[in-house]
């Protein structure tokens, strides 16, 4: 698969130079990929996820991501998936051969997603109360179980998510180390 459509292809002959700040803006969002275009050099998913995201909010996931490398030890281990209708990429992580989570990227924006099984819902529903009700509640009562499988998404950026999203990973899989 092509990164770039024959139509971006031609945007691509423009000189960024002879642009105003807000046309730049506006081409280089252009030149995305539109599909769910998956580069084969890590370095290369690296660059495009900046690209979506900016630096900002690419920092944001980095630091999540050295959290959860800090709990979860050397089994850890990231990768990147192709993404579906809403994401455009994944960022998944396993932990020795196991599914953690990922975070799904869009546009300026990415969430981290569980996805919880039957023994994760029971866990979880007998921890309901200790959990935000707009936020956690909300997220795992409104998105839809499919297949057996319940996801819920949380955007880790928002006062204490990021907190309470820790616990429900220790729902999904205990860290190497209880006491963080």
């Amino acid at each position: 698969m092509k990164r770039y459509t024959d139509g971006q292809m031609r945007l691509l002959k423009l000189n960024p130079n002879s642009l105003s700040e807000e046309e730049r803006t506006v081409l280089h969002r252009l030149l995305l990929p539109r599909s769910v275009y998956l580069p084969a050099d890590p370095s290369e998913q690296d660059a495009l996820a900046l690209d979506w995201l900016g630096q900002e909010k690419y920092d944001a996931l980095l630091a999540f991501c050295d959290v959860l490398r800090d709990r979860y030890g050397e089994g850890l281990e990231f990768f990147w998936s192709r993404g579906e209708k809403q994401w455009k990429m994944y960022r998944c992580a396993r932990v020795r051969g196991k599914s953690l989570c990922r975070f799904g990227i869009m546009y300026r924006d990415f969430r981290l997603i569980l996805l919880f099984g039957l023994r994760e819902c029971r866990e979880f529903e007998s921890l309901r109360n200790t959990f935000s009700r707009d936020q956690v509640q909300w997220s795992f009562d409104m998105i839809a179980e499919r297949g057996g499988v319940h996801p819920i998404c949380l955007d880790i950026e928002q006062p204490n998510v990021a907190s309470q999203a820790l616990r429900l990973l220790s729902i999904k899989l205990a860290p190497k180390n209880t006491t963080t």
